[in-house]
């Protein structure tokens, strides 16, 4: 087996465009997707709060939900503020702090939520990968999938079953839908000879997860292009209130939740390797 090397990681954002993840380079290899239509470039810094969700690609924070009430949460459309090193928002009386730290062996950020009263909240990081068909999703262990659109059985079928499926995550047919690995606290993407590896840590009772997003030119309707999503959760739903007790994160003026996410890139020698 041909061993994986670490790869520094370096990450751009843009605090005043939501604070956006705009960058994030391994070396030569810049693992975040950017929409190649020019319409949707010049549409995406004119974003103010309450304006539908412009697919630019990047990496967009998701909070309080993903999807229900709010498209892709109440942040992602507004300035955000620095102070030191912390990144912090805030929208209808949720609050949310970022804080990265490069170092040779990975990238970790930590985030903290708050709320002036409690309630429940959830949180995306919205993470479009630049991927070949080749890509491949190797999920460490989880709850059963949880399909938040159709389940694509025929393609699950055709692809060998659902692990499968999951794993051959840039091939596949026509088509889009988002997925849940509840519990799941690491994945790694391979992609030729780079890998990048994300980890969502936090106390053992807050539960975390990953949402998968293959749109393989099956959406919009009516101009379908190719991007795919790897986007570390806070909770086990991605719409509040969420579909089960316990699936969100209750939070409040003195109960704040922290989590990390750690992020590593990986490259390989020549030869096959597993991730």
């Amino acid at each position: 087996m041909t061993p994986w090397h670490p790869v520094q990681l370096a990450l751009a954002t843009d605090p005043d465009l939501g604070g956006r993840w705009t960058s994030l380079r391994a070396g030569n290899r810049e693992w975040l997707w950017t929409n190649p239509e020019p319409a949707i470039a010049s549409a995406r810094p004119q974003v103010t709060p309450g304006d539908a969700f412009v697919d630019a690609g990047g990496g967009e924070e998701c909070f309080p939900c993903l999807r229900a009430p709010h498209d892709h949460g109440l942040v992602w459309n507004r300035q955000w503020h620095i102070d030191g090193g912390t990144a912090h928002v805030s929208a209808e009386g949720h609050h949310l702090k970022r804080t990265g730290r490069e170092a040779d062996d990975g990238l970790t950020v930590t985030y903290t939520a708050t709320a002036d009263t409690p309630r429940d909240v959830l949180h995306a990081t919205h993470l479009l990968l630049d991927l070949s068909d080749a890509a491949q999703l190797h999920p460490g262990a989880h709850r059963p999938v949880v399909f938040l659109d159709p389940r694509p059985t025929a393609e699950i079928e055709a692809l060998g079953g659902e692990d499968a499926w999951v794993r051959s995550l840039g091939r596949g047919h026509r088509g889009a839908v988002c997925y849940l690995l509840p519990d799941c606290r690491t994945v790694t993407v391979t992609d030729g000879d780079d890998a990048l590896r994300l980890t969502l840590d936090a106390a053992p009772d807050v539960p975390l997860g990953f949402v998968v997003w293959r749109n393989l030119r099956g959406w919009p309707t009516d101009g379908p292009y190719r991007s795919i999503g790897v986007e570390p959760v806070l909770g086990r739903d991605v719409s509040l209130p969420p579909s089960r007790p316990g699936d969100a994160v209750r939070v409040g003026p003195d109960a704040p939740v922290t989590w990390q996410l750690t992020l590593q890139g990986l490259r390989r020698d020549d030869g096959p390797a597993d991730a």
